[in-house]
């Protein structure tokens, strides 16, 4: 029985035919290889690519389907609106007048719903006068601070 060392062969990116490793040029397609150096020979799995730092691409091919006619439009573009400018004035007038709608109609409904042959009686315990501050004061507080924002 007569053993026979197996040469040391690599792969052709191109074809993928084997090609000797001291080729620098695939055999079959002629595509070079890249250098076959000792350093190079370490490292048989290392990828046919060389991976490089700077982030310059190639615009892509343009596509088979694409008609050499066809012009790109520009693409439409909107008038930009001005930011309208929202004084203190112009804002409090619709809120205002949104408050006064929604107190109104509440109060509607309260005096329809619990008023006993047209009279409506509330009985209120001053006692607890001080809880009603509290739960005012940083409502208020927040909603000028909400309302400080719309000129923004």
């Amino acid at each position: 029985m007569v053993m026979t060392a197996t040469q040391k062969t690599k792969l052709c990116w191109n074809c993928e035919g084997s090609a000797p490793i001291e080729e620098e040029n695939c055999p079959y397609c002629g595509v070079y290889l890249g250098p076959s150096s000792e350093e190079d020979q370490s490292d048989l799995l290392a990828p046919p690519y060389r991976i490089h730092d700077d982030q310059s691409y190639d615009e892509a091919p343009p596509s088979p389907y694409a008609d050499d006619n066809y012009e790109e439009s520009p693409p439409i573009q909107k008038p930009l609106e001005e930011p309208k400018n929202t004084d203190l004035k112009t804002a409090m007038v619709p809120l205002i007048l949104l408050l006064a709608g929604s107190v109104f109609f509440l109060f509607s409904m309260v005096l329809f719903l619990f008023s006993d042959h047209g009279q409506f009686t509330l009985q209120w315990n001053g006692d607890y006068w001080y809880i009603y501050l509290l739960i005012a004061t940083p409502t208020l507080l927040f909603g000028w601070k909400s309302l400080q924002h719309l000129e923004g």
